[in-house]
């Protein structure tokens, strides 16, 4: 008879009376190799409900249950078992005792038995769960469904796992929704069990990384996933620990680790706590190391959505011509060359090959307005690179110890750019004096030991640099000597020579005569930043006052440039 016209829930139900006896077991009948004590032989007589012939058709019908499931009579003969005393039952909760009793054995007789309903998880027909430290099984309900709608077979193979982010999804719903700490806890590592495809579960035990602190990094992985707008999903400290935990003294414990950075995922660098040093404003978020854990090779696609938020695309930089002279000018140049793809590549090669750095930093050093940040745009748009133009101010924050993650994750996030783009795009930081300053006295203060620990920092972020660092300048000066040796280009800018402030003052302000340029260039030295300073003011008069354009007009304007008609002092720090 065909599978499509057996009635299979009538077979489980009839195999589960006739096997389920308290007289004698049958095991021995399916396959008497599979354990390792013998057992008694069935009897077959008068007194005896077993018959030959009732043998003959509970033997067949495992036969035929063992072919519908695709495994083994012993196999079939477990399901069974549960499958009566879960749907006959209606207990979901099926121990090793249970099955003791349902087949009458006991010792190592069972081992065959827990070995059959391991290999049936395996099979994903059944799940595996611990409340008090026992274990117990029960049979997946889509797989029930199967037999009750008489399927003509059961094929769920993959249907019944899950990927890392629904995994994530349901622990964080299990969390919602517990009752007690300790039975969340059990349910997670049943979840765990019955997921052995999700390998960030094994890495995370073969770390040592207990249930507990298992169970919040999955919860802050499903956070990441449901932040849409932000660069890492947060998981506010206070609320979730309340979330998981019933027990205020397990609750304080764990928050006592967290905001001291001796949580075990903080240690494994998989987590970091971001924000205030108060247990309501703190918030924990994955490291990329914790993001390459959960995603694997999805972290990519997830990086170069949230990424490009960050880098400032070249084709929507402006062309402008830059007017250098001299050695100024070959300087630029070679250093533009050195960057074109084909070049960057074949140094990187050779350097690597000389056991020397691979990373490109060069610094942008001189008077203010001189073109500086005008020329890292220029050389990104030329050499088609994106631009990971680093906020200082934001950089810096007023909580201890926040800075300095802060400078990390700029060098960190960097460093998965350069692994999705293209092009290795180039780290920008403008006015780096703010940052690379000269080092002071740590036991001056606390600020002065956040500050070098800053620089140390930033000197590990360019021994380690891989891809392309700019920082511009007007102070140099000031810079830490130890910076000096990091910066593989140094290039000074200088106020334009004559011929230069000509040559700009003709491209930014044309309708000039020559003569006028050259009065302009001999009476101001002004820099390229001054010139379009002037330009600007001169395109507002000609609107709001309906100047027209003249020498006159124009040499009122440099007037008032400068604070000083003859030198200045450079106000702040």
């Amino acid at each position: 008879m065909e599978n499509m016209e057996k009635n299979w829930l009538k077979t489980f139900r009839i195999l589960s009376i006739e096997m389920d006896s308290s007289e004698t077991t049958i095991l021995n009948l399916i396959d008497p190799e599979q354990f390792d004590a013998p057992q008694e032989p069935v009897k077959v007589g008068k007194r005896n409900r077993f018959t030959k012939e009732k043998l003959a058709i509970i033997k067949n019908a495992l036969l035929e249950v063992a072919e519908y499931m695709q495994c083994t009579p012993l196999q079939a003969a477990a399901f069974i078992a549960i499958f009566s005393l879960q749907v006959g039952d209606g207990d979901n909760n099926i121990g090793i005792s249970d099955l003791q009793r349902f087949f009458s054995i006991r010792g190592v007789n069972t081992f065959p038995i827990i070995r059959s309903i391991k290999e049936l998880q395996e099979k994903h027909y059944m799940g595996k769960k611990r409340i008090r430290g026992s274990e117990f099984f029960y049979i997946y309900d889509e797989v029930i469904r199967c037999i009750l709608d008489n399927k003509p077979q059961i094929s769920l193979g993959n249907q019944m796992q899950l990927d890392r982010y629904d995994f994530c999804s349901k622990v964080s719903d299990m969390i919602e929704d517990r009752d007690l700490t300790d039975i969340l806890f059990e349910d997670v590592q049943t979840l765990e069990d019955e997921n052995p495809q999700v390998s960030m579960i094994k890495k995370l035990i073969d770390n040592r990384i207990g249930i507990e602190d298992r169970t919040l990094f999955y919860e802050i992985c499903d956070d990441t996933m449901k932040a849409s707008s932000q660069r890492y999903g947060n998981t506010n400290v206070e609320s979730t620990l309340n979330d998981i935990y019933d027990r205020s003294s397990c609750r304080m414990k764990v928050a006592r680790e967290l905001m001291t950075d001796r949580n075990a995922l903080q240690k494994a660098g998989l987590i970091e706590k971001v924000g205030a040093d108060f247990l309501a404003d703190s918030e924990l978020v994955l490291t990329d190391k914790g993001r390459e854990l959960f995603m694997e090779d999805d972290v990519k696609l997830f990086f170069k959505k949230q990424s490009s938020k960050k880098l400032l695309d070249y084709k929507k930089i402006p062309q402008k011509q830059l007017y250098f002279e001299g050695e100024l000018n070959s300087q630029i140049s070679f250093f533009e060359n050195s960057l074109l793809e084909t070049n960057f590549r074949n140094l990187q090669k050779r350097l690597e090959q000389k056991s020397l750095p691979r990373g490109v930093a060069a610094i942008f050093y001189g008077t203010p307005g001189t073109g500086k940040t005008e020329t890292v745009m220029q050389i990104a748009r030329r050499t088609g690179r994106k631009v990971y133009h680093v906020d200082i101010a934001a950089s810096k924050s007023c909580w201890f110890g926040e800075s300095e993650k802060i400078i990390k994750r700029i060098f960190t996030d960097y460093a998965e750019m350069c692994k999705v783009e293209k092009k290795a795009p180039i780290l920008l930081f403008n006015e780096a004096d703010a940052l690379f300053g000269k080092r002071k006295d740590s036991d001056a203060s606390s600020v002065a030991q956040t500050e070098n620990a800053i620089q140390n920092i930033i000197l590990e972020g360019l021994e380690k640099l891989d891809g392309i660092l700019i920082a511009t300048t007007n102070l140099v000066d000031n810079l830490d000597a130890a910076f000096e040796r990091r910066f593989l280009f140094k290039i000074k800018f200088e106020r334009p020579a004559p011929q230069a402030q000509i040559a700009i003052w003709r491209d930014r302000l044309p309708g000039l005569t020559d003569d006028d340029y050259r009065i302009l260039a001999e009476k101001y030295q002004f820099s390229g930043g001054e010139i379009e300073n002037i330009v600007r003011k001169m395109t507002m008069n000609e609107i709001v006052g309906g100047s027209k354009l003249s020498l006159e007009s124009v040499l009122e304007l440099c007037k008032n440039e400068k604070l000083s008609h003859h030198s200045y002092t450079r106000i702040g720090f």
